[in-house]
């Protein structure tokens, strides 16, 4: 019988290639979408946010200044949705009635008293306007526009934001201004509105003197932003009545003697 020899055979083991898994796949590109993430809102954090928050600012300063426009003009909502003209002369309306005017026996004005029931009047209406305006620009029932055609634009449904601002426009690169998410800006009022009136006297010419009755207008609004809040104090003063006599600087107004050299009733 035979031997039967079996030649032995060497199994060649070639390298297997390395793969992911899916879940490996997925838990990689978790890491890096979160690393990504944080390093994103830390430069935006570090670089950007006081960038935003001096836009969240002006954006702010805007919102006040139609309020303020609003609570002291006859404009309603819906006209001020388009660039209407605010200036002065749409400011100040037919308030002589603020004024009692006394003259001695020569004729001339010898005293100036403010009508203190009419004014208090005029600075509870007036506030509560601008306090209406600045809580519909709260909840975002008003939004605040830079168009060619509107300033601010009224919404059918509160949308809670104030105002926004491309994220594009603190790069300060022209290419990108428009470009990036909107940031979203919330303005809350601190406090109400404080109103006061002040009077300032002014030559203007030979016996020539006007009267300018100026509101002070003081809005304290917190401002809100994804990354940052801050709370700004925003002060405006505009003329609201106005009275111009010819003839010597009066000895008194409002019951005060007048300093003849700086031409401002004193605090005697």
């Amino acid at each position: 019988m035979g031997v039967i020899f079996y030649k032995k055979r060497r199994l060649k083991l070639g390298r297997r290639p390395w793969r992911l898994s899916n879940a490996q796949i997925f838990y990689f590109a978790c890491i890096v979408f979160i690393s990504v993430t944080i390093m994103g809102l830390d430069y935006i954090s570090r670089e950007l946010t006081p960038v935003l928050m001096d836009m969240a600012q002006n954006e702010a300063e805007q919102a006040v200044m139609y309020a303020i426009n609003y609570g002291l003009s006859n404009a309603t909502l819906e006209q001020m949705e388009h660039d209407i003209d605010l200036s002065k002369e749409n400011i100040i309306q037919n308030n002589a009635d603020f004024f009692n005017v006394d003259y001695d026996r020569n004729g001339n004005v010898d005293s100036i008293i403010f009508d203190n029931a009419a004014i208090r009047d005029f600075l509870f209406n007036k506030s509560a306007r601008i306090q209406t305006f600045m809580r519909l620009v709260e909840n975002g029932t008003i939004s605040i526009e830079h168009g060619s055609d509107r300033i601010i634009r009224i919404n059918r449904k509160p949308i809670g934001t104030s105002a926004s601002v491309p994220l594009g426009q603190a790069t300060d690169m022209s290419l990108f201004g428009n470009l990036g998410p909107e940031i979203p800006i919330h303005f809350q009022p601190i406090s109400d509105v404080e109103t006061y009136i002040d009077p300032k006297i002014e030559e203007k010419g030979l016996n020539v003197v006007q009267i300018q009755l100026v509101i002070h207008v003081k809005v304290s609004v917190r401002i809100v932003m994804p990354f940052a809040t801050k709370t700004s104090v925003i002060r405006q003063d505009l003329p609201v009545a106005e009275m111009t006599y010819t003839g010597d600087i009066p000895k008194y107004i409002n019951g005060k003697p007048v300093d003849r050299t700086s031409k401002t009733p004193t605090n005697e």
